[in-house]
């Protein structure tokens, strides 16, 4: 080696509790770390004077393999992490420690933050690649390693902001990792008694592990964590029915001052009557694809497992024998509608109802909707045109029809954006449930469409009253300006630069809608040069692509920060901005901080919150969430107050303090 080494990270060391800090360090050495406490894991961190280090804790996750740390070396700060994602690491969890990483990077300099450790990239989805470059944009930070290993595959990544030198800090590649070390030469050190020697020979050993042996390792690990909270751990693969979902219905615990997730109700159509090992009422859910959801609110659990991907989640379950006496509400033997084939009285009122079954190609369904209003009908969405030849052409829908359902997904109500972004989001097999409201008295409808070979009525329906026309064709969108109370269409263009925004919503989150509010936009950002988008302003679209209510938060800023030379987005402006109020009474425990960050927003004044702290007396309350403003705490108004101000005050209160946010409304 060409440098004397301070400080090495090391990941997959293999420890476990049998082996003492002792014998892998000697000398002035000292060691932070990390052990999963058997094979294929666990991180540490060693370093010497004139390196101070001090762990922080705080920033570690439960759910990753990682230290945080920070360091002084000749005068300067540096923030850096240790980090291991297994082989097959699901998505999910990779997005969490972005978004987490993220919202560090608003208060710590990139410049002084170095991230090192193995990623195992190669097993993950082309999304989460996509999810990673913008991380690295949103965080300023650049993966400094490109060295690949006997595989041509890059694992491990060093990402900092910094420009690193040797006059900041000493560097040395082994395996491609930047002040990183393989796990064979620490095992080494280990057996031998002996600290990490300053001049360590690179070394090819790297070990594997199969998918089915870290499988086994993963239940164990499971077991290990959860095994004290109760008799029997669960662990339970569904895979979500296109038409009756998971089949579960939820309840809180019966105790209303204990949260807890217990299935209340199995739908026998649902995927969940059918798996194994079997879903049992009474279960406790206590992790869903990664997701720790015990202790937490079933109602924001409910809106948690909606917003993920899947179409395969990982339940991990808490099996009791008393465990029905704690939920709140009685088994269910009724289930939603949603969950079922749609009873014949739903639609009664309206003539001509039938399900047709349409294949979505790659040419799409192949209609055209407008939003109009029957005589007899009322309202609703209704086919205005059909695509010559179109799978929904051939399946028997005519024009003039009313969809009033997509997938048994209602549409009684929906406005045609609604309409629009449901239809566009269907894949494969279709079901439209539709009537014919121009049926004459005794004319029989079309053939059941159940089978996807109707027959076409004779002749067509006519069409229904179109909504009036706009008076004005639409602005240029490259230069319109916002229209207030309306949907206005513009253009911007990014030149595949940094946007510069912070965006809201989503279904795994407590503001939850059909569009993505924008809270902070920050300068030098493509939004801010451009001027023309504010706070408040809601974002319906981006490139073609309809934010749906169904979209988890991650998925929804993918979508409008994406690269692109042009964003062309639908952009609805309240005026004045509608917010919802929420009061809560938080109580400090055992002297512990409330757990809330105060964020100044570079435009406009008061403060929002950030992330809340995992385990605090905010985020186990379940009502308060990042971007809410803090309107008053302790009845003392904190709408025009600063940062420092709002935090003085939460640090001041007493052990019960009542808090009121306020929190933006979807249109």
């Amino acid at each position: 080696m060409t440098h004397d080494l301070h400080l090495i990270t090391v990941t997959e060391t293999n420890l476990d509790a049998s082996i003492q800090d002792s014998e892998i360090i000697c000398g002035d050495w000292s060691v932070i770390r990390r052990d999963r406490g058997r094979p294929g894991g666990g991180v540490m961190m060693l370093w010497r004077p004139p390196v101070k280090l001090r762990r922080l804790p705080q920033y570690e996750s439960e759910h990753t393999e990682e230290l945080w740390a920070r360091f002084e070396l000749y005068g300067h700060y540096i923030y850096i992490c240790c980090i291991y994602f297994p082989p097959s690491c699901s998505d999910l969890l990779y997005f969490q420690w972005f978004d987490s990483v993220n919202n560090m990077c608003k208060t710590l300099n990139s410049n002084r933050l170095i991230v090192v450790g193995d990623f195992n990239f190669y097993s993950c989805s082309d999304e989460c690649l996509l999810g990673f470059n913008s991380f690295l944009i949103e965080c300023n930070l650049k993966q400094r390693n490109n060295k690949v290993n006997k595989n041509a595959r890059v694992l491990d990544g060093v990402l900092t902001g910094a420009e690193l030198s040797e006059n900041d800090v000493a560097i040395e590649c082994y395996n491609g990792v930047t002040l990183h070390t393989c796990a064979e030469c620490a095992r080494r050190a280990a057996r031998s008694r002996a600290t990490l020697p300053r001049e360590l020979e690179p070394c090819d050993v790297m070990e594997t592990i199969s998918e089915d042996a870290e499988a086994e390792l993963e239940l164990d690990k499971i077991k290990k964590k959860y095994g004290p909270l109760g008799e029997s751990i669960v662990v339970v693969k569904l895979e979500k029915h296109a038409k009756h979902g998971l089949g579960l219905s939820l309840a809180g615990h019966r105790d209303r001052s204990r949260m807890a997730v217990f299935i209340c109700g199995i739908h026998p159509s649902g995927s969940a009557a059918k798996s194994s090992p079997p879903v049992k009422v009474g279960d406790e859910i206590l992790e869903v694809n990664g997701i720790v959801l015990h202790g937490r609110c079933h109602l924001n659990a409910s809106a948690i497992i909606k917003g993920l991907l899947g179409p395969v989640y990982k339940f991990i379950l808490l099996r009791r024998k008393a465990a029905l006496e704690d939920v709140a509400v009685k088994p269910l033997t009724q289930f939603p509608t949603a969950l079922e084939e749609e009873p014949d009285d739903r639609f009664a009122n309206y003539k001509g109802v039938r399900d047709i079954t349409v294949k979505k190609g790659p040419a799409g369904l192949g209609i055209m909707i407008i939003e109009g209003r029957h005589t007899e009908a009322g309202r609703g969405i209704f086919v205005s045109d059909l695509q010559e030849g179109s799978a929904a052409e051939q399946a028997g829908l005519n024009i003039g029809d009313m969809i009033l359902a997509v997938n048994r997904d209602s549409l009684l109500s929906c406005t045609y954006d609604a309409a629009a972004a449901k239809l566009k989001q269907t894949e494969g097999v279709v079901v439209l449930t539709v009537c014919s409201p121009n049926m004459k008295e005794g004319e029989e409808s079309g053939a059941s469409g159940v089978s996807g070979s109707q027959t076409p009525n004779q002749g067509q329906a006519s069409k229904p009253a179109p909504s009036p026309a706009k008076p004005e064709p639409p602005a240029d969108p490259a230069t319109a300006q916002l229209r207030p109370n309306q949907d206005t269409v513009i253009e911007i263009n990014s030149n595949n630069e940094v946007l510069g925004i912070l965006l809201l919503g989503g279904s795994d989150t407590l503001l939850n809608g059909a569009a993505a509010v924008v809270l902070d936009i920050y300068k030098n950002g493509c939004i801010a040069k451009d001027g023309r988008l504010r706070p408040g302003d809601q974002i319906k679209d981006c490139n073609g692509v309809a934010i749906a209510k169904e979209m988890a938060h991650e998925r929804m800023c993918l979508t409008i920060k994406q690269k692109a030379p042009k964003l062309k987005m639908n952009v609805y402006r309240p005026e004045p901005i509608v917010y919802d109020e929420i009061d809560v009474e938080l109580t400090k425990k055992g002297g512990r901080a409330l757990g809330l960050a105060c964020i100044q927003p570079v435009q406009g004044t008061g403060v929002y919150l950030g992330e809340l702290l995992p385990g605090s007396p905010a985020e186990q309350d379940g009502r308060l969430q990042r971007g809410d403003f803090l309107a008053s705490v302790d009845g003392k108004d904190m709408s025009a107050a600063d940062a420092a101000t709002a935090a003085t005050a939460l640090k001041l209160c007493s052990n019960k303090v009542p808090i009121k946010v306020k929190r933006f409304k979807i249109k």
